[in-house]
């Protein structure tokens, strides 16, 4: 008869502590200081994905934004709680609220697109270490009441290192489309012990972190308080948004991620362009873009029509290309034409161009 009384109060418990603290959030349920949702269901629940997404590493004392998503569960709402185990965490989204040090919901927020995420602000420490960032997440019904319906799970825990600030100014980065490819451009008003700059590009229509790519490396300029600036071209993009970041190293291995840019990439339609130099002796650059992968024919003819070289002549990928033309010592100086043909691979699509350039020896 005791312990059945005690069931009940626990169950009137759980009922009172559902309708009221759990529909304005909760905290001390992470892996850090508690041990789940366990008012809903004493059991955590694979199917459920908690992840936490922003910077890896962070300067003493630096901010950054970072966000908490889900998926799974009944996925009609959801809540969290985050907490860190040294550094600061800070309201930044409308629908979350800070108690005792920790971040959680307001009220439960509705799913979209089988996903639901909030945001909130790290702050890092001001001791050179590593920290960790701790969450859990919470797939509801919306009925109000706490049952085995629901689900909820514990998401991995998301290491920071901590570092110390990076004695190098990065005073601008700008990115802008440059010939079917990116032109980067940044600038410094002070470098200490800078080893260099590592770009990093991530194509936006992936959306995952590791899908950031290191395209090359930028040789920097030690120590200086002279302001120094810096480009590189990234060329041959097909069409779409990507973004940049940059990784400053310096000669002892510390490293600090610039802000990230984005630039749209529009490739234009099957366009064949004017080679270069010309006239030109014995080598030219001709160049054509494509705005569909499609089957391309470029050959060379001289003045009475003969043809004199195949430059291309198979599958190409869209966006911008260029191909040497070398007339060796076998061409004589005269008037040539170069000739274009472009089908798409679904047929929607079919171009014959030709242009003419002078050969002078």
């Amino acid at each position: 008869m005791k312990y059945t009384l005690l069931l009940i109060v626990a169950f009137a418990t759980v009922i009172i502590y559902a309708g009221t603290d759990l529909l304005t959030g909760i905290v001390g349920l992470t892996q850090l200081n508690g041990e789940g949702c366990l008012c809903h269901n004493l059991s955590s629940d694979p199917t459920v994905n908690v992840w936490v997404e922003g910077p890896d590493t962070l300067e003493q004392n630096q901010t950054a934004l970072y966000r908490i998503k889900m998926t799974g569960g009944p996925a009609i709402t959801g809540g969290f709680n985050v907490a860190a185990r040294f550094s600061n965490i800070s309201v930044t989204d409308a629908g979350t609220q800070e108690i005792d040090s920790e971040i959680t919901h307001t009220d439960p927020r509705h799913f979209s697109n089988d996903t639901v995420s909030w945001s909130f602000n790290f702050t890092a420490s001001n001791s050179v270490s590593w920290d960790t960032i701790y969450s859990v997440g919470q797939s509801v019904n919306n009925d109000s009441i706490p049952s085995t319906l629901d689900r909820w799970n514990f998401g991995p825990k998301f290491p920071v290192r901590i570092i110390p600030p990076v004695p190098v100014e990065l005073s601008s980065f700008t990115a802008q489309p440059a010939n079917n490819g990116v032109l980067l451009k940044w600038q410094t008003s002070s470098e200490v012990n800078n080893r260099g700059f590592e770009i990093l590009r991530l194509k936006n229509d992936s959306h995952l972190n590791s899908d950031w790519e290191s395209i090359s490396f930028i040789t920097g300029n030690g120590t200086t308080s002279e302001q120094n600036s810096y480009s590189f071209n990234d060329e041959n993009l097909a069409a779409g948004n990507y973004s940049y970041k940059l990784k400053q190293v310096d000669f002892d291995g510390t490293f600090k991620f610039s802000e990230i840019i984005n630039v749209d990439i529009i490739v234009p339609d099957f366009t064949l362009m004017q080679n270069f130099p010309n006239p030109f002796n014995p080598s030219t650059t001709i160049s054509y873009n494509l705005s569909n992968d499609s089957r391309v024919v470029l050959k060379v003819f001289n003045s009475i029509g003969e043809q004199v070289a195949v430059l291309v002549d198979g599958f190409v990928e869209s966006g911008h290309h260029k191909i040497i033309f070398d007339a060796g010592n076998e061409l004589t100086s005269g008037v040539y034409f170069y000739s274009f043909e472009a089908t798409s691979n679904n047929n929607s699509v079919s171009v014959k161009q030709v242009r003419k350039m002078l050969l002078l020896r």
